[in-house]
């Protein structure tokens, strides 16, 4: 893990850390979901990297997502793999994918088991809304519901390639982020970052990437700057100026496959 300021002039490594794929940063800690032949678990870390902790053994697999709610002291994981959506207790609680009690979103009563492939989730304070991506039928969509409900739970389509993603061979939505501000939530898939209201309307292509190597994206914290991972680097792309240029934040020699902001 490395961590950088907002214009990539200060670069910090932080931890090496086997088979940590997505994080997220709440409560002034990196949660990490940590997934390698011998372990799955969502792991803690300080914000400079120190005192790894695991806090959960997570039966859940990769490619997925994670996602902390620290207002009702939850967990979100996803997994392609499980093709479930899986809410635990922040403290600690097993969940264990395999036992349906903690499934949020559940395949086999989505008619679409092994090929609903939830994947990239946020979550909306102002609204109190859970948005989740799915790949059901090599489409990508993205939806809401209910925060800390099941995924059923007030369930609205927000978009889908009919209505505007750009759909690529694989079909996911790898990663959403919400722009509380001006009501916008963004998406990305392995070849385009886009945005939309929250109902879905007036779609907009932010960026294009022909290679489709496309990981992860973060809004900053004031919602001005967008960072994304295009395969081994991150890239800056200020919001509200006009004609502004991408800029290269971090370079490294693997790829990344996680960003995320405080």
């Amino acid at each position: 893990m490395y961590r950088s300021d907002i214009n990539g002039d200060k670069i910090e490594h932080l931890a090496t850390v086997k088979g940590i794929y997505s994080i997220d940063i709440a409560n002034d800690l990196i949660y990490g979901k940590i997934s390698t032949s011998n372990s799955r678990g969502v792991h803690t870390f300080d914000l400079d990297g120190a005192n790894e902790k695991k806090i959960q053994d997570l039966f859940t697999g990769v490619p997925g997502d994670i996602r902390v709610d620290v207002e009702n002291g939850d967990i979100y994981n996803s997994t392609t793999i499980d093709d479930v959506i899986v809410k635990t207790d922040i403290e600690g609680e097993p969940g264990n994918a395999d036992d349906p009690s903690y499934w949020v979103f559940n395949p086999f009563n989505e008619g679409c088991l092994v090929a609903c492939d939830p994947y990239a989730m946020a979550i909306d304070y102002k609204y109190s809304k859970f948005y989740y991506s799915t790949q059901s039928g090599g489409s990508a969509a993205l939806y809401s519901s209910a925060l800390g409900s099941d995924t059923t739970v007030s369930r609205e389509k927000i978009v889908d390639a009919e209505t505007g993603v750009l759909n690529t061979e694989y079909g996911y939505i790898v990663k959403i982020d919400i722009d509380t501000e001006k009501d916008k939530v963004y998406w990305m898939t392995n070849m385009s970052i886009q945005r939309a209201n929250l109902d879905g309307s007036e779609v907009e292509t932010i960026h294009i990437d022909e290679s489709e190597a496309l990981f992860s994206m973060a809004l900053s914290s004031d919602n001005q700057t967008l960072y994304w991972s295009e395969d081994n680097e991150i890239y800056s792309l200020k919001l509200n100026k006009a004609g502004a240029k991408k800029k290269l934040v971090f370079k490294n020699l693997y790829h990344i496959h996680s960003v995320a902001t405080y």
